[in-house]
């Protein structure tokens, strides 16, 4: 990656620390707070982010297409010895990882709904609550 490479990744580091309150923050805190559930968000304490922004880029993306990611986070967890495979396993969005998708889809098929329909289902039916659980 060139200088000019390298500062482009380096403003868009920066910039999804700026957006991050409005695009995921506030996404994650609409989805549990009705649920009475308060994340704690590690990556979201300042002394972790200047931290992390101070980092040199060349240590988080490799050059090339880089597919692996999170070069820092990885090498941090060989070094306090986590497995090899969940050291290098491949990054999947939250909804695959965890196995949240396949248990919509399990929950919309007893309903006899697709996933989106049982999403749309379980929202207008949480609306309708008086109290939340």
């Amino acid at each position: 990656m060139d200088g000019k490479g390298r500062r482009a990744l380096v403003a868009e580091l920066y910039r999804s620390v700026l957006d991050s309150a409005q695009v995921n923050y506030k996404r994650d805190d609409q989805a549990t707070a009705p649920l009475g559930v308060e994340l704690r968000t590690a990556f979201a304490d300042l002394d972790v982010i200047k931290y992390s922004l101070a980092i040199p880029s060349q240590f988080k993306v490799k050059v090339g297409n880089d597919l692996t990611r999170k070069w820092v986070l990885r090498n941090v967890a060989k070094d306090e010895g986590l497995p090899e495979d969940m050291i290098w396993r491949r990054k999947k969005a939250i909804q695959h990882g965890t196995g949240v998708e396949n248990a919509i889809r399990k929950l919309a098929k007893k309903r006899g709904l697709s996933a989106e329909g049982y999403l749309i289902k379980v929202h207008e039916e949480m609306i309708k609550m008086e109290s939340m659980p």
